[in-house]
């Protein structure tokens, strides 16, 4: 009965000598107190705080990478079937003009049209001249009327997209396209010259 009481009383703290409180029985005099650990725990919590947001900000910008790469490719994949069928609008309307066909004049131009815009839609898969290139021919043609244009002015046209087929657009491609359009009587500003009118 003695040997209990003296066990209690190395595991029982008085205070202000109406209660106890009881401490675990394998804490030694080196061990660290609750409040200690409490205050050494902040810290870390902290640092692990920051390296989950660091790992979520570098997994986010992977992602926004990887849905950047893929847009891409898509536009990339888009771009090679439209403009083939752009070409194909381009040479079937020379041969249209050619043969006086005024109707299939119109229909091809038409689609020439559709095509290039949807070239422009997905014009992130090529560089920056090819866009400049693509926006110069669609105002030139903004107000064509393409059952009326001679034979001349549908192989100028045709030779312009045509180099949108090309691997590279450079500034030198630019100028001869350029060129080209100026000599059909194209006004590849034309689109920007009638909205800056009807303002």
């Amino acid at each position: 009965m003695q040997q209990n009481t003296s066990s209690l009383r190395d595991n029982e703290i008085s205070v202000s000598g109406s209660s106890t409180v009881t401490t675990p029985s394998n804490l030694d005099s080196n061990s660290t107190s609750q409040t200690e650990f409490e205050r050494d725990a902040r810290p870390l919590t902290q640092s692990r705080i920051l390296e989950s947001h660091k790992r979520l900000t570098i997994t986010g910008e992977s992602t926004g990478a990887n849905h950047s790469t893929q847009r891409k490719s898509l536009a990339i994949r888009n771009l090679k079937s439209h403009c083939l069928r752009s070409l194909e609008a381009a040479k079937c309307l020379v041969a249209a003009c050619k043969a006086d066909e005024f109707m299939d004049q119109f229909e091809h131009g038409n689609e020439l049209t559709k095509e290039l815009n949807l070239m422009w839609e997905n014009r992130d898969g090529r560089e920056k001249n090819w866009g400049k290139l693509l926006n110069f021919l669609q105002a030139a043609l903004s107000s064509v009327e393409f059952d009326t244009i001679l034979v001349d002015v549908a192989e100028s046209i045709l030779s312009v997209v045509e180099m949108l087929a090309q691997a590279t657009i450079d500034n030198e491609d630019i100028l001869n396209a350029k060129r080209r359009l100026t000599n059909a009587g194209l006004d590849h500003w034309a689109a920007i010259s009638t909205k800056q009118c009807n303002e």
